[in-house]
């Protein structure tokens, strides 16, 4: 091995080690795409919604303690600071491109509070019992919730596919309390999730 490499000239191994070289730092280090710049401004727009105060230890995210409250509370009041910060989550989802919208869905926060958000939707409208029939499904949601709800949708259907989504919409249709003991049929109309969103765009 050492008499090969003396053999070789010393400027075709300082190149191959230069390529190395560029390749081990490039693997450490991947290239800054716009989708990362994308990712940055909303992380910095959400921070203090989506995510915690910068610096902050141990302490959730402020849509934590939202949640609780309108899960507490189930009313519009007690969930007014959630819709409001999953309104502005939205229109910061609107803001990442396309093309980014993988990078958005690899996002833990995005991940997470996306689909809690949407199933703790379907589980207001739906109650402690089953609606007593399809006029029911919404709760007490008004063209505001509903249009937020399908925004929500949207994004997941955007980001995860519409595939992911429906998987999702048949477990979470079947978790609702009194669900399991009604056909899938009356599961559906007396779900959020049959709203057709083609209403709220």
């Amino acid at each position: 091995m050492d008499q090969l490499l003396n053999s070789l000239p010393k400027t075709f191994l300082a190149i191959v080690v230069l390529i190395l070289g560029l390749l081990i730092i490039r693997i450490a280090n991947p290239p800054y795409t716009v989708c990362d710049s994308q990712m940055e401004i909303f992380k910095d727009s959400q921070k203090l919604f989506l995510f915690p105060p910068e610096g902050s230890v141990n302490q959730p995210a402020p849509i934590k303690t939202y949640t609780e409250i309108c899960k507490g509370d189930n009313s519009p009041g007690g969930c007014f600071e959630l819709f409001r910060g999953l309104k502005k989550m939205i229109v910061d989802l609107d803001n990442i491109p396309r093309q980014c919208a993988e990078t958005a869905g690899a996002e833990p926060a995005v991940q997470t509070w996306l689909w809690r958000s949407l199933k703790l939707m379907v589980q207001i409208a739906w109650g402690e019992r089953a609606p007593a029939s399809y006029m029911q499904r919404n709760g007490w949601f008004d063209a505001s919730e509903l249009t937020l709800y399908c925004d929500l949708k949207r994004h997941a259907v955007r980001i995860y596919g519409n595939e992911m989504f429906e998987s999702w919409r048949e477990e979470t249709m079947k978790s609702m309390p009194e669900a399991a003991q009604m056909p899938r049929e009356h599961q559906w109309q007396k779900s959020l999730l049959s709203t057709s969103c083609d209403l709220y765009r």
